[in-house]
């Protein structure tokens, strides 16, 4: 703790220092000379131009990828993207940014991070002031000067601040695009009552509430913000409902055979043989496994532990079925084997497929379930969803006013969800209509039983009665796409 004065001290001074040459590099940028190609510039270009910022991997965050292209094509902006540098974005994105004029990238470098708590703890103010003065450079000296600036968030700080201080010199609106609450999740860390939790809830609303719009990802969360006073007098608000966009669709079953021969190899040979039978030959086959299918970033909000426990539970009902003829395999109809795929990456893979290699020796799993995970490529995780009877959403929401992004893949894919059930999930899954709710392992496993009972792999409409009524209700929900949500609820409040 001795070291967070001199950190912070020193990181104040070097934001100044940076903010100020930005300035003067700025008003050097607007001498007569400079002015007359700006004006002669502005001449070429009649277009409208927005900055769109994510403190964060452009990559992993396809909700403002989405934002970006829709800006550049739909909206008819010129965009530049700010962001950390990481994972390449969409090719479609990486395709415009390489043409260079509709759309440009901008990549911050990444931070250092200590690994020790106390080190942490000390670093986070000197961390904060430095992305502060990066992402102030980035805005005020290397995008084009924008009309409006379109803010990701969490992360809030420095964000909101360094935007705010941009758009503001540079005559433009800031927009924010509420995610979720980023108090919420270091609380997941640090715990609710830390002085930094409640430092970073302080800042959330105090800065968030200097933006000029705000965009909400649930009715929940824009109820929340006004009874917070975060969306203040004047400024306009409204819900952007993630949607997905037309790459997820059902997948037929030549497509599906293609995926398998690409996955097969990385799943391993136990789960590789059970995708490899979805098909025969130019059909689904009757005898194949349910494929059901849970995204993942592997963080603490999510509970994969839950997870495999369902699969465990599952796996001993089934062998129960088995061993007794009156079972519900004659009561309910036939249980399938079911191969659950997890997709994703992220710091808790390596402790779940610990748990997989375990059960397994213990032969606790492999004759009824088998667990795999995987990191697919972009155009993998569409087809993967196109092909699965059911997804899993096991997101807790850490607000409780946020929805899980990859549900709406699944949804989109025509695939119904199982999802944890929390506050406002229901704006997303009604219960017993585009999916159903779960508590804990048990009633996850039990829901795996109610929709996979007589599941008949040949039927291409969804394998049981339940399953066919859910993804008609799905597949009509993904009727309406980004691009109409996009054009009706957010590009009216970015104009």
């Amino acid at each position: 703790a001795s070291l967070a004065g001199p950190l912070l001290g020193a990181g104040v001074v070097t934001f100044v220092a940076l903010v100020l040459g930005a300035l003067l590099l700025a008003r050097a940028r607007a001498a007569p000379g400079a002015a007359a190609a700006g004006a002669r510039r502005a001449q070429q270009s009649s277009k409208r131009r927005c900055t769109v910022v994510v403190l964060g991997d452009l990559g992993r965050s396809p909700r403002m990828q989405y934002h970006a292209l829709s800006l550049a094509t739909a909206g008819g902006f010129e965009v530049d993207v700010v962001s950390a540098r990481g994972r390449p974005p969409r090719e479609d994105v990486a395709a415009l940014a390489r043409d260079g004029r509709a759309l440009r990238l901008h990549a911050l470098p990444p931070a250092w991070r200590p690994r020790a708590r106390l080190l942490y703890l000390a670093w986070l103010p000197l961390r904060v002031v430095l992305e502060a003065a990066r992402l102030a450079w980035a805005l005020l000296v290397t995008a084009r000067r924008p009309d409006v600036i379109l803010l990701q968030t969490p992360p809030a700080p420095p964000a909101m601040t360094a935007c705010w201080l941009a758009a503001r010199l540079r005559g433009a609106r800031l927009v924010i695009d509420w995610h979720n609450l980023g108090y919420t999740l270091l609380a997941l860390k640090l715990g609710k009552q830390h002085v930094m939790t409640r430092a970073y809830r302080w800042y959330e609303h105090a800065a968030g509430g200097k933006a000029d719009a705000h965009l909400c990802v649930t009715r929940e969360m824009e109820s929340w913000l006004r009874r917070e006073g975060v969306v203040r007098c004047g400024a306009d608000v409204g819900v952007l409902y993630d949607r997905p966009p037309a790459f997820f669709r059902r997948r037929l079953p030549a497509e599906a055979e293609a995926l398998a021969q690409r996955l097969a190899q990385q799943l391993g040979d136990a789960a590789g043989e059970w995708l490899l039978q979805l098909t025969r030959g130019a059909e689904w086959s009757a005898t194949r496994p349910a494929l059901l299918v849970s995204s993942t970033s592997w963080t603490p909000d999510e509970d994969l532990n839950m997870l495999l426990d369902a699969a465990l539970l599952y796996e001993q009902s089934s062998r129960a079925c088995d061993a007794d003829a009156d079972g519900d395999a004659d009561a309910h109809g036939r249980m399938p084997r079911v191969l659950l795929l997890v997709t994703g990456e992220g710091p808790l893979r390596a402790a779940f497929e610990a748990r997989v290699s375990e059960a397994c020796r213990g032969n606790k799993l492999g004759a009824h379930v088998r667990v795999a995970t995987a990191w697919l490529e972009a155009e993998d995780y569409p087809a993967l969803l196109g092909c699965a009877d059911a997804g899993v959403s096991m997101h807790a929401s850490s607000s409780g006013i946020d929805l899980p992004m990859k549900a709406v893949d699944m949804l989109g894919a025509g695939a119904p969800v199982m999802a944890l059930r929390y506050r406002c999930i229901e704006e997303l899954v009604p219960d017993g209509v585009r999916g159903v709710h779960f508590d804990d392992s048990q009633g996850l496993a039990q829901a795996w039983r109610s929709l996979l009972a007589g599941f008949d792999g040949a039927d291409a409409r969804g394998g049981t009665r339940v399953l066919r009524e859910m993804r008609a209700e799905a597949q009509q929900w993904a009727g309406r796409r980004w691009e109409d949500e996009w054009a009706e609820e957010a590009l009216p409040l970015l104009s």
